[in-house]
């Protein structure tokens, strides 16, 4: 009897192990990995902890800057990266269906090779979708585009406050806009929109938390079940 009570406490505890929810953590997207190595043309994807990011609108680039941009790579950054070809975007979701978060992410203006400098500013645009179908947006500008036609540093862009909005998402975009008389958006950027990024911060929402009742309840059952498959091998 004593080592029947025993097995169904162990069959418990292994229940109650499998029950508790995964924890949200953190991840970052730095595109690296011979694998991830690769032209993307419209609906291509790849993945990478956890996410998947599809190419939207024209193609992108994943690779070391200097192989796939020469003079137009970013200056600061030899890792691999992606890189975002006249106006496309780059969409990230989670392969665990859950929500997330963004934190933060760095960006680099990358101009048209052997073209003049774009007459335009422009930002790189993070556009959030959330579990509710509601929308959250930010613009950050990428330092002086209207005067270089070589690489431009990459920028960081974090902080709390910046991306307060960034929570329970679905889906996050990476696009650029052009920027006039300070409006975002408003005129399109001519293929002079493409941009490098790299080191995505997102956190992953941690899984529901079952209610006591229905923890207890299964573990019951499972318990029950267990005692009646045994009872039924003795006999």
């Amino acid at each position: 009897m004593l080592k029947s009570f025993r097995r169904l406490a162990s069959g418990a505890a292994l229940v109650a192990a499998t029950l508790v929810p995964f924890a949200a953590h953190a991840v970052i997207i730095d595109f690296e990995g011979d694998l991830l190595n690769n032209l993307y043309l419209p609906g291509d994807s790849f993945t990478q902890n956890g996410f998947r990011m599809t190419q939207g609108f024209d193609a992108g680039i994943v690779d070391f800057g200097a192989n796939a941009l020469g003079a137009a790579a970013p200056t600061n950054n030899i890792t691999q990266l992606y890189t975002n070809l006249n106006d496309g975007e780059l969409i990230f979701s989670s392969l665990s269906s859950l929500p997330f978060s963004l934190n933060g992410f760095q960006a680099a203006f990358v101009p048209l090779l052997g073209s003049h400098a774009p007459a335009q500013v422009i930002a790189v645009v993070a556009l959030g979708t959330t579990l509710t179908n509601a929308q959250v947006a930010i613009a950050f500008l990428l330092g002086d585009t209207t005067s270089t036609t070589t690489g431009s540093p990459f920028l960081s862009f974090s902080g709390a406050a910046n991306f307060a909005g960034f929570t329970n998402l679905k889906t996050l975009e990476f696009f650029t806009c052009a920027v006039v008389n300070g409006q975002v958006c408003t005129v399109p950027t001519n293929n002079n929109g493409q941009f490098a990024l790299d080191n995505v911060n997102l956190t992953i929402a941690a899984a529901p938390i079952p209610e006591p009742e229905t923890t207890a309840l299964m573990a019951l059952g499972l318990m029950v079940l267990t005692a009646v498959a045994r009872r039924r091998r003795v006999r």
